[in-house]
């Protein structure tokens, strides 16, 4: 059994994963059995360990691109019940260092107008939509 939460862009998702035999008997020292595969608006193939609980196991990544990541995790090739995951991956706060303020023209004078443009984009260089009239 995997548990994949939503992730935030420029965030850690941790992964849970538990193995059990046939009689519901925590499997240790499947580490090395066990892959992750990350795929979709992110990719990668993170490593997985043992949390210290019999048959409990974790791996992480960390998404930079929003839309919906597919998480495959295999036992020796085969997915295990539930794979693959989704996790719809959405932005992270707004980021003053790689978000963007223009105007048009830059400098006037007074009685004329100026068009100002703001384009808010988080930690990951991604735009943050839906905020209209700001």
């Amino acid at each position: 059994m995997g548990v994949v939460p939503n992730g935030i862009a420029g965030n850690t998702t941790n992964i849970s994963i538990t193995l059990e035999d046939e009689f519901n008997n925590p499997v240790s020292g499947a580490a090395g059995q066990l892959d992750v595969t990350v795929s979709g608006a992110n990719s990668d193939t993170p490593a997985v360990s043992e949390s210290g609980t019999p048959g409990e196991y974790t791996s992480s990544y960390t998404p930079t691109s929003t839309g919906t990541d597919n998480i495959e995790i295999t036992l020796n090739g085969s997915q295990i019940p539930g794979s693959p995951f989704t996790s719809e991956v959405t932005t992270s706060d707004i980021s003053a260092s790689v978000s963007n303020v223009t105007a048009n023209p830059a400098t006037l004078q007074a009685g004329n107008s100026s068009t100002v443009t703001v384009e808010v984009r988080d930690g990951s260089n991604n735009p943050i939509g839906g905020l209209d009239n700001l």
